[in-house]
């Protein structure tokens, strides 16, 4: 197995590039066209997971793409409506019902039939999680389940998990989080979406159990990039990296003072108004987190969809978040470039 350290996922992005482009991958067919593979398993760890955020340009990720999804995952929402948007293309994923079969949060959440265990919360195996790493700091049983043989193996699907099961434990009184993955696309998957969402899983579990942020690792059963995207893999490394030399830093998901019901309630307050396409200037919000940050980029990214981007730069000043802040900027930025250079 290769083991990639890295202090966050930009370090880890420069990388895997680095092996990408070595002489050590091996050229497959797939579904979805040619790919190039590692021959043998991949494991990431980030030594900080809280810095989630990936500024690389010639990637361009989308970060209110990966923000606001990271969010429909925690309140465990499997409907493409959301998601799609910010991202319209992910309507290619999603079955004709318009729901999302491998949605990861509708499984961490809302879709096994945990009726029966300890408690009588069914379904949500958040709330269980939780409350076993309160109950047994040394507990190794504490699995977050994704995959489900009875609908996922030879399902005519188009969207079977990638990510199958989540393991949590202490370890030097910190929470490690360990994510199994059966397939990564290492530049729409394991660098890009994967490394937010699963990474605002493990702060939220973390600050809600409390316990410190340890270790992320992340097994990539089948770490690939497909021939279409390898260009992305191509680009320079950074100057410097943002975290590293403290020109950003990350905002706590979850407030110390906040409950795992309160937190949550914000969340569907906050949904709600994207859902809705309605503002609402009160922000009534238990939790900062909603108030400086999620509700802050979802005003900017209100703005940009109305076609105002000076507004929705400006709206970012008030982001408390300053990996976010200055993603959502940068990638403002190049869309602007794009159109001056288009009407030129």
């Amino acid at each position: 197995m290769r083991v990639i350290q890295a202090t966050n996922v930009n370090v880890a992005w420069e990388k895997a590039k680095d092996i990408v482009n070595s002489n050590m991958m091996i050229e497959r067919p797939s579904r979805n066209g040619k790919v190039f593979e590692y021959p043998e398993p991949v494991c990431t760890e980030y030594f900080y997971p809280d810095q989630r955020v990936l500024f690389d340009p010639v990637r361009n990720c989308n970060p209110y793409f990966h923000f606001f999804e990271g969010l429909w995952m925690l309140a465990g929402r499997n409907d493409v409506a959301f998601p799609a948007r910010l991202a319209e293309n992910i309507k290619n994923y999603a079955e004709d019902d318009g729901t999302m079969h491998g949605a990861y949060g509708y499984r961490w959440r809302k879709y096994f039939d945990l009726e029966g265990g300890a408690e009588e919360d069914f379904a949500d195996q958040l709330k269980k999680v939780i409350r076993m790493l309160r109950k047994n700091s040394n507990d190794r049983r504490i699995v977050l389940g994704m995959w489900d043989p009875r609908a996922d193996l030879e399902a005519d699907k188009r969207d079977i998990p990638c990510n199958t099961q989540i393991y949590f434990y202490v370890r030097q009184g910190c929470l490690t989080m360990t994510v199994t993955c059966r397939s990564n696309d290492l530049v729409w998957g394991c660098f890009g979406a994967n490394v937010v969402h699963m990474s605002m899983l493990h702060e939220y579990v973390s600050r809600l159990s409390g316990y410190p942020m340890g270790p992320y690792y992340q097994i990539s059963n089948s770490w690939h990039v497909y021939e279409a995207t390898k260009s992305y893999m191509k680009g320079e490394a950074l100057d410097k990296d943002p975290y590293f030399y403290n020109v950003v830093s990350s905002y706590p998901l979850v407030d110390r003072d906040s409950t795992q019901e309160e937190w949550d309630d914000d969340l569907k307050i906050l949904l709600s108004y994207i859902d809705s396409g309605r503002k609402n200037p009160n922000k009534e919000f238990k939790d900062p987190f909603f108030a400086s940050v999620a509700y802050v980029l979802f005003e900017s990214w209100y703005a940009y969809k109305n076609d105002d981007i000076p507004r929705a730069k400006r709206i970012l000043e008030d982001c408390y978040a300053q990996d976010w802040k200055r993603a959502c900027h940068e990638w403002l930025e190049r869309i602007e470039r794009k159109r001056e250079n288009k009407n030129k």
